[in-house]
């Protein structure tokens, strides 16, 4: 048993203490340069950078490259503390540009964390005042394996972010995955398949510039094992170029499509071999995709169903030997037949979510406590 009030780790410590000594640095400095802005605005933008190339330098020296992600962590709350701590300062008659001056210090922060060392950076994580220092500077994260960008501008000015996209992503030869929403052109995928050879992961949700034209060079990244194309302007023919030239995708998120995909690969590509996909979603889906994702894709661990009672029978699904999470929407547990397939398939689900779902009562409870929860590490949601 691990003992009470355990203490904390020294490196846990350092890395907190480092971040409020940056912190702690650019408090100091905001007086100084709230009165050296009026004297003379670039000798103070000087300064501020000397200050920030010598702290650069000591993190770049004396941290290991797997704690720079704990430490970007603790200097990002640092600086949202110390922004917040100037919001709640300013007065109703403060000088605008002395506050200013003081926000400029805090974010300015930021770029002693820009480094190749870094290894994990997620915008959705930071605030979004800290985010701009962080997209101009990415031409100097060349290390990064996982990059989720966000939102950038929300669909709102993709090509005026197109190229400062393309400049950071050109030096990322170690990226594994990356998350790009709205913001996504086939100028970027060109970078990503010149550059980033290794990416296994790709997620552009919500990019309306993508397109079946999109997908001819999308399928140029050989290693991808997933990609997510929901809300974008891909289409069923664009779906059926990825499944037949990516053969290591495991996940193609969600597509209520998708199994008529698979469907027109079996009638017209008779000869083509079996899928390695692990992952299926589709409100769509019927009884005879479910019977030809049970001979393509062998390796099915987790599927989402939108049950039709007209469309699609539930037995189909017991045909899937390595299935471990299921997901069921708008069904009856009893008519529906949810009771059989967990007769069959409960002591493999590990995971089991059922929503929207009636005649949920007292048995169907037991019997799901007895074929699903019976060990400890499952989950159920109702």
């Amino acid at each position: 048993m691990p003992k009470v009030r355990q203490p904390e780790k020294l490196e846990n410590l350092a890395l907190k203490n480092s971040a409020e000594w940056l912190c702690v640095t650019g408090e100091k400095m905001m007086p100084m340069m709230s009165e050296a802005t009026k004297l003379d605005h670039k000798l103070a933008i000087e300064k501020l950078n000397t200050i920030i190339e010598i702290s650069h330098d000591l993190f770049e020296r004396f941290v290991p490259f797997y704690l720079y992600k704990p430490l970007t962590d603790e200097v990002i709350k640092g600086i949202s503390k110390l922004v917040d701590k100037c919001k709640e300062a300013i007065e109703f008659k403060a000088n605008i540009a002395k506050f200013l001056a003081q926000i400029n210090v805090a974010l300015s922060l930021a770029q002693a964390l820009i480094s190749i060392k870094l290894r994990v950076i997620d915008f959705d994580q930071m605030p979004k005042m800290l985010r701009s220092a962080f997209y101009i500077q990415l031409t100097k994260m060349s290390g990064l394996e996982w990059l989720s960008l966000g939102s950038v501008s929300g669909g709102w000015k993709t090509f005026d972010m197109e190229q400062m996209l393309v400049d950071g992503l050109s030096n990322m030869s170690h990226l594994l995955h990356l998350c790009l929403n709205y913001d996504c052109t086939d100028k970027v995928l060109e970078t990503l398949v010149k550059s980033c050879p290794r990416l296994m992961s790709l997620d552009i949700t919500n990019s309306k510039n993508i397109n079946n034209s999109s997908v001819d060079i999308l399928v140029d990244l050989k290693n991808l094992r997933a990609v997510q194309l929901y809300r974008t302007s891909v289409t069923m023919e664009g779906y059926i170029n990825i499944l037949l030239h990516l053969p290591e995708l495991r996940d193609v998120g969600r597509y209520d499509e998708i199994g008529r995909c698979l469907e027109y690969i079996n009638d017209y590509y008779p000869t083509y071999g079996n899928f390695k996909l692990e992952t299926f979603v589709s409100n769509h889906a019927t009884t005879k995709q479910i019977q030809i994702l049970c001979e393509k894709c062998l390796n099915i661990k987790s599927i989402s169903l939108f049950h039709n009672v007209l469309f699609l029978d539930l037995m189909t699904i017991i045909g899937l030997n390595e299935l471990n999470k299921l997901k069921l929407l708008s069904c009856d547990f009893f008519a529906d037949q949810i009771r059989d397939v967990l007769e069959v398939k409960g002591c493999n689900i590990t995971t089991l979510n059922l929503e929207h779902v009636d005649e949920i009562d007292m048995n169907a409870l037991i019997y799901i406590h007895f074929t699903v929860l019976s060990r400890p590490q499952n989950a159920c949601a109702v």
